[in-house]
């Protein structure tokens, strides 16, 4: 009879949350860890020498756990409203909407929606100033000699 024990190595899941680690996100719990971790959840690290405990955290937890410690407060939705945006002139800030700057109102229909090119000016170029000396429009294409390119 096979002995009863798990396939999986108890060390492929992270102590703290409980979900399983590949490889490369795995770290071994620190003594750093051990300490936030008490600080945190109120709770010695415990069982440690049983080979059946998780013996290492994933890099997502000791983040948070960092994070926390340092007293890095994160935004969230819950706490977006809190976020300060700079006053400069190279930073775009989000304008609420006034009666200046109403929300705009969707089209009935796509056949509505013009764009410039549309309107029937897109075709025509803009008035040009006749003392232009850069070039004349009645001058067809002129190609380039190779002694001209040689200058």
């Amino acid at each position: 009879m096979a002995p009863r024990s798990c396939v999986i190595s108890p060390d492929n899941f992270c102590f703290i949350c409980g979900e399983y680690i590949v490889k490369s996100q795995q770290i071994n719990i620190s003594y750093f860890v051990k300490k936030v971790y008490f600080a945190y959840f109120k709770l010695q690290l415990g069982d440690q020498d049983k080979p059946w405990a998780p013996h290492k955290v994933c890099r997502r937890c000791e983040e948070d756990l960092r994070l926390w410690f340092k007293d890095v407060r994160c935004f969230n939705t819950k706490n977006k409203k809190n976020i300060f945006y700079p006053n400069l002139s190279s930073a775009i800030r989000p304008v609420p909407h006034t009666s200046e700057i109403p929300v705009p109102h969707p089209p009935s229909s796509l056949d509505d929606i013009q764009s410039d090119s549309e309107d029937g000016n897109g075709d025509t170029l803009p008035h040009q100033d006749e003392s232009s000396s850069d070039f004349s429009a009645d001058e067809g294409p002129q190609p380039f000699s190779r002694a001209s390119l040689m200058i």
